[in-house]
């Protein structure tokens, strides 16, 4: 889980990686489960 105090964003590692990669849910996912996956 993660809260931005700056602008209020909060979510769980998935939105976490699309907020700061700037990334699609689909992308996030695949980064998240890794190169082997």
């Amino acid at each position: 889980m993660f809260k931005c105090i700056g602008c209020g964003k909060e979510g769980g590692p998935i939105e976490f990686v699309m907020y700061l990669e700037n990334k699609s849910r689909d992308e996030a996912i695949r980064l998240l489960a890794g190169p082997n996956s």
